[in-house]
């Protein structure tokens, strides 16, 4: 059985798949940050946000975030992604 401390460590310094391998089939990821943009701040099974901090000796090298882009303009604008591809042909 891993500890809290080596589940976390290999959270973070896995890729997105491997991170995600280490939830249970009922885990959920909370981020209460985002209530503020509308969206839930518990979510389970559809995976909208990831991120992924590689470190060298005590320094970050690398922090990949991404976002459901989808679920954020949803989220943001009136008309979700047809707001944000009306801007993109203007």
């Amino acid at each position: 059985m891993r500890t809290a401390r080596e589940l976390m460590l290999g959270y973070i310094a896995s890729t997105a798949e491997q991170s995600g391998a280490l939830f249970a089939n009922n885990g959920t990821l909370e981020l209460p940050c985002l209530a503020s943009i509308g969206l839930p701040p518990v979510l389970e099974v559809k995976q909208q946000f990831f991120g992924h901090l590689e470190a060298r000796g005590d320094k970050i090298a690398r922090l990949r975030e991404a976002i459901d882009v989808v679920v954020a303009a949803e989220a943001i604008y009136p008309n979700g992604l047809a707001d944000v591809l009306a801007k993109r042909s203007e």
